[in-house]
This record gives structure tokens, sequence and C-alpha cells, in this order.
């Protein structure tokens, strides 16, 4: 009788001590993946944002990009000064200082895709924990049902005692 009762302490007690989650772990785990995924917008406003300034910041140097190409073309074609430049002329420096201002946006842009993807990237791998992490959770919420129904069955047995059948059939022969 002492054995049995000791086994059901023993297995109450493990059930009960095995872990301990907050109620609703796994729900609340899951928002955590919908604020990844928020977060991720931003971070891809921001980095839009910053790819604007810089364009910004090409647009105000065009000038500077122009006379730079313009000395550049100078040099190379033994030209004394930007006054004696022929129509010619002026168009090659401007269609080198196009194709130099286009070369730029468009590393701009490719620097703007490339960042886009690496957060993405990153955002789909802690979404991926965040997701084995839930399923952990549900597991553990599983198992913290499992336990608790087991205990409850446990509790609804009956003590039994075996000494009770000791000398009952001496007992009720005599009873006869």
């Amino acid at each position: 009788m002492r054995k049995v009762t000791l086994l059901f302490t023993l297995s109450a007690m493990l059930m009960a001590g095995c872990s301990s989650i907050p109620e609703n772990g796994s729900i609340l785990n899951q928002q955590v993946s919908e604020g990844i995924v928020k977060n991720q917008a931003e971070v891809e406003k921001v980095i839009k944002a910053l790819a604007d300034v810089e364009r910004a910041i090409l647009d105000e140097e065009w000038d500077t990009i122009y006379l730079k190409v313009e000395n550049a073309y100078l040099k190379k074609n033994s030209v004394a000064d930007s006054a004696s430049l022929t129509q010619d002329h002026r168009r090659a420096i401007a269609a080198n200082a196009a194709k130099i201002y286009y070369d730029l946006l468009n590393e701009i842009s490719k620097l703007e895709i490339d960042l886009v993807s690496k957060t993405r990237n990153n955002s789909n791998i802690l979404i991926r924990i965040n997701d084995e992490v839930t399923k952990y959770l549900l597991s553990l919420e599983e198992l913290e049902a499992a336990k608790s129904n087991i205990i409850n069955h446990l509790s609804t047995m009956t003590e039994i005692e075996f000494s009770d059948m000791s000398g009952l059939a001496q007992n009720l022969i005599g009873g006869i």
C-alpha cells in the first residue's frame, strides 16, 4: 500500500515540476514574428530614405561632376580652357558627365536593393528561429495539459488496502 502511495506521490511531483511556461506563451511568441515583419518594413523605409538622401546629394553635386569631367576632358584633349570648347566637345563632356551620374545612381540603387535583401534575409532567419521557439512552447503547453490530465486521473484513483484481503476467507467461513 505504501509503495502505491509513494509511486503516486513521486509521479505527481515529477509531473508538476517538469517545466513551467507562461500561459499563452506560444500566442505571445507568434506576435513576436508579426513584430519582426513590422520592424522589417520600418527598416526598409529607413534604407529607402538613406538612398533618397544619397540621390539628392548626387543631384546637388551635378555641377561638381560636370566640372570634373570637363577638367579631365580638357587635360586629355590638350584644350587650353573651357572657353575654347566646341559644341561637340560640350556634348561629349555632358554625355560623359551624365554617364557617370547615372552610373552613380545605379550604384546607390544596387546598394539599396542589396541592403533590403540582406535585412529581409535576416528578418526571415529571425522569424524561422521564432517559429521554432513557438513550436517548442506549443509542445510545452501540450505537455502541461497532458501533465494536468495525468494528475487529475491519478487523483481519482482509490487507495487499495491489500491487508483487507488478508484473512477474508477465514472471516467469511467463521461467519457461516
